[in-house]
């Protein structure tokens, strides 16, 4: 379980990097914080809370759900929260999106705004939604493996933990 301390440094952590931190306790016990020189990185999987399956991608650029391996077996299950951009572990390449409902990664671009996003809280303390800065839509899943973005409705396949 965090202590105070290691929750207070998160939070620092995560409003230097552009994560909005949520009431925690869950969601930090399941994720790890990679301190280097020049930045902090939030390194975690993000599982959606209705389907229970983890946001997943591959070289293509494709971007779905799968169901979630275990903590540290697949690093394309891994998201890096850097600098505003979701930026997938084993490929290198951030989570973009467009005003259609598309989301797909490309190469990371500094600045470029349709790669910006914020987890915010949820309708629970362990529940973030995952907005995109840009469009405004939210992350969404479907039972099928389907992720896309879509306008905040407040169904339960827009609510994401962090974390295994």
């Amino acid at each position: 379980m965090p202590t105070a301390g290691t929750l207070s440094r998160a939070r620092r952590v995560a409003t230097r990097i552009g994560l909005r931190l949520i009431p925690v306790g869950a969601i930090l016990a399941s994720t790890a914080l990679i301190a280097t020189p020049a930045h902090a990185e939030l390194v975690t999987q993000i599982r959606s809370w209705k389907t229970g399956r983890c946001l997943d991608s591959n070289f293509k650029g494709e971007v779905y759900t799968q169901p979630c391996n275990a903590p540290h077996t697949n690093r394309h299950q891994y998201w890096i929260f850097t600098g505003g951009h979701l930026k997938n572990d084993a490929t290198g390449r951030c989570l973009d999106s467009n005003g259609d409902g598309r989301l797909y990664t490309l190469p990371c671009q500094w600045p470029n705004t349709w790669q910006d996003w914020e987890a915010q809280q949820g309708r629970a303390r362990d529940v973030a939604i995952i907005q995109n800065l840009r469009t405004g839509l939210v992350l969404d899943s479907n039972e099928g493996g389907g992720a896309y973005t879509h306008r905040r409705n407040g169904g339960f396949y827009q609510d994401w933990k962090l974390g295994f």
